[in-house]
């Protein structure tokens, strides 16, 4: 059985590619689940260790990159945010579920399929 995967994403910047994927005819496994976010800047640790505690194998967070992030640093907030729940899971010995960040410039459909290859 494919691992439970939650991906959240940045109603800006990784909304638009996903949408773009459709029209190279790639499809989503069903154990893959989109969670839109205004904003990856509010994502918290604890809906990270919460999507971990609720059964996702894998959680990963697509946000915009260094200067493509519409609310100027959330990004960068996200991603420190993840690196924090990661270090959490690491103290506790939990090594069952990864989390990671990944940026992706708008429309970057390459970047995208190479992500979703990796899960």
């Amino acid at each position: 059985m494919a691992a439970k995967v939650l991906i959240y994403q940045c109603s800006y910047c990784s909304y638009l590619t996903f949408d773009l994927l459709s029209q190279y005819k790639v499809s989503l496994q069903d154990n893959i689940f989109l969670t839109d976010l205004p904003c990856t800047g509010t994502i918290s640790v604890n809906m990270l260790l919460e999507a971990v505690e609720n059964g996702f194998e894998k959680v990963l967070v697509l946000g915009g990159t260094g200067n493509d992030c519409r609310f100027l640093k959330g990004s960068q907030r996200a991603q420190k945010r993840v690196e924090e729940a990661v270090k959490i899971l690491r103290e506790i010995g939990y090594d069952k579920a990864s989390i990671a960040f990944y940026g992706l410039k708008p429309g970057d459909v390459d970047s995208l399929k190479n992500i979703l290859n990796t899960i």
